[in-house]
């Protein structure tokens, strides 16, 4: 058997609303040569016998036992997978049509990058375009706030995750994506190709406040940990006030304002002594932090670093 060029890892639980326009957008790719690699994650719908009833050699689909979540599930295809590329997809969104080709094509050509994305576009109960830096610099320097990285978008190298063991930690529920993102930079550059590749679609429940709340306790863990690399102990006020800056969701008290300036002047300060994030990408990227601050709230916006 053939070593196919990608492998498109796809992990669904009860997804079969719509598994098939998923599939479908993969299968219609510009780009023939991959393996397509479905996990039913012990689902309780009709997701797998829709993702058996492809009759395509390039698919296989794999059944949990017993439902393991989104990082485990993907941890499970990513060490079987036999592509020189892993390509993520979800159940519910749409790659368009030449999404592998050109991100082959740009990792091909950009040798250096060990995991990249591209632009998206939302769909469905919010309408948006997400535009990601491309910038390898400015990509790093802002996994100190925010993921960086369209999970559903991802292209990565093989060789590289499994030479590096570079798996989802399950434990990170909701940001299992973002927390390998920050441990595969101390590795390799990450990029983005500046083009929509994938249609993302929003459902309402992505939106409710039980979901926000988990999303926000794992995204600061991984907030920490990036800290902590500048050698960073932040209290428990420090992080809620990262956390602010990072969603730029905040009350625009003056007691915010002047907080919000010491913790960016302070985070330049840890790295100047440790030299962990390139200094010009990071004074870009807290100078930016600050000047959307004074914007909100509608303060002049003087300098944060003379």
């Amino acid at each position: 058997m053939s070593i196919p060029l990608v492998t498109v890892l796809m992990a669904v639980y009860n997804g079969e609303a719509y598994l098939g326009e998923a599939i479908e957008s993969i299968l219609n790719q510009t780009l023939s040569n991959f393996e397509f690699i479905i996990i039913d994650d012990a689902s309780t719908d009709n997701s797998r016998i829709l993702a058996k009833s492809y009759d395509d050699p390039r698919i296989r689909v794999l059944s949990n036992s017993h439902n393991l979540r989104l990082g485990e599930s993907l941890n499970r295809g990513m060490k079987i997978a036999r592509g020189k590329y892993i390509a993520r997809m979800d159940a519910d969104d749409i790659s368009l049509p030449q999404r592998l080709e050109k991100q082959v094509s740009f990792m091909e050509s950009h040798p250096e990058i060990g995991v990249s994305g591209s632009w998206l576009e939302c769909f469905g109960f919010k309408t948006q375009v997400w535009e990601y830096p491309v910038d390898s610099g400015i990509i790093l320097c802002n996994l100190l706030f925010q993921n960086q990285l369209g999970h559903p978008t991802v292209i990565m190298r093989r060789e590289l995750i499994m030479a590096k063991g570079l798996f989802y930690n399950p434990d990170f529920r909701e940001a299992e994506d973002y927390e390998l993102w920050t441990r595969c930079s101390e590795h390799f550059p990450l990029g983005n190709l500046a083009e929509v590749l994938l249609l993302y679609r929003w459902h309402e429940n992505q939106a409710s406040q039980a979901h926000l709340a988990e999303q926000q306790y794992f995204h600061s863990l991984v907030c920490r940990g990036q800290l902590e690399r500048l050698g960073l102990q932040p209290s428990v006020e420090e992080m809620k006030l990262h956390l602010e800056i990072s969603l730029l969701e905040f009350e625009p008290f003056s007691s915010f304002i002047t907080s919000s300036r010491q913790w960016l002047q302070r985070i330049m300060q840890a790295n100047h002594k440790c030299s962990y994030y390139p200094q010009l990408e990071l004074r870009i990227i807290l100078e930016n932090r600050w000047r959307n601050i004074c914007i909100m709230t509608g303060i002049p916006c003087s300098e944060i670093f003379r």
